[in-house]
């Protein structure tokens, strides 16, 4: 049988190194096409498609974004927790002042005694009595009278608006401090006024620093309870005088006074700095924020 010539194929023409090439990117295509089918099974052996893998694409509604609890959120729950620890180990009292009877006092005294100088100074007679003064003088007594008037309700109304306590109210889940209000209207005999605000909203005007002398007095080994009925009475008298003298320096020099503001609610509080502050006011100046 006589032998057929063939036309040589051409990837016994090309050069060793070429062929071994396009040998390694059949292979690589063919293993890539098994990553995305499957073996073919009996179904497909008796002529079914192959079944062809498909990648899940993420549901827009499944995706769940954390979001992260703002800075007041935090500080709220931080004030809760703080207060109903203090609460149930009985240390709810943030501050309870002393008496304030001497401020009041030199608040009322001083009021009486500016509005007398004002009547006295509008009786014509004053200065009628001597017929030889300057025509000027009677106006500067009508205006030294409008001023003194003007002092005088002035000093009556700073005598408001005193805080007398401040506790935690307990059981919230936020925060809640009850605020004992002394004189909210500058009169006697007024019902201290009881005002529960979020812990949060009150800002002092500056940090609690007790004074050396406050704590000299209040150190429990110089207190002698063995005394006589006489120095006990000159004891208390001079205590008297002494809280009478502090309340005219704060009346006159706000010695001491801590400004207190409420959010949401108009004007300023007094908070006296020589009161009694539990922990030395580390206690309240946790609860409340600090004016910057």
């Amino acid at each position: 049988m006589p032998l057929r010539a063939t036309k040589p194929h051409l990837m016994s023409i090309l050069p060793g190194p070429i062929c071994s090439y396009r040998s390694a990117l059949r292979m690589r295509a063919r293993g890539c096409q098994k990553l995305f089918t499957t073996f073919p099974s009996r179904a497909t052996a008796t002529g079914s498609p192959r079944k062809v893998l498909s990648v899940p694409k993420p549901m827009s509604g499944a995706v769940s974004h954390s979001v992260a609890p703002s800075a007041s959120e935090v500080r709220d729950s931080r004030l809760s927790l703080l207060a109903n620890n203090l609460a149930r180990d009985g240390k709810a009292t943030l501050f309870q002042a002393e008496s304030h009877a001497g401020y009041m006092y030199a608040g009322w005294m001083g009021g009486l005694i500016c509005l007398g100088g004002a009547l006295l100074l509008l009786n014509e007679d004053v200065y009628d009595a001597k017929k030889e003064l300057p025509w000027f003088v009677p106006g500067v007594f009508r205006v030294s009278a409008v001023l003194l008037i003007g002092f005088a309700g002035w000093a009556v109304a700073r005598s408001a608006r005193r805080i007398s306590s401040i506790q935690i109210l307990p059981g919230n889940d936020k925060a809640r401090l009850v605020l004992n209000v002394r004189r909210n209207i500058p009169l006697p005999f007024i019902k201290p006024q009881r005002m529960t605000v979020l812990a949060s909203d009150v800002t002092l005007q500056r940090k609690v620093v007790i004074p050396m002398g406050k704590q000299f007095q209040a150190a429990p080994s110089l207190r002698n309870p063995d005394q006589s009925f006489i120095r006990r009475v000159a004891r208390s008298i001079g205590a008297a005088l002494s809280r009478f003298f502090s309340g005219a320096r704060q009346f006159i020099c706000s010695d001491g006074i801590i400004w207190v503001s409420i959010k949401g609610r108009g004007g300023s509080w007094k908070l006296d700095g020589y009161g009694r502050f539990p922990e030395n006011g580390d206690r309240l100046m946790k609860m409340v924020q600090m004016e910057d």
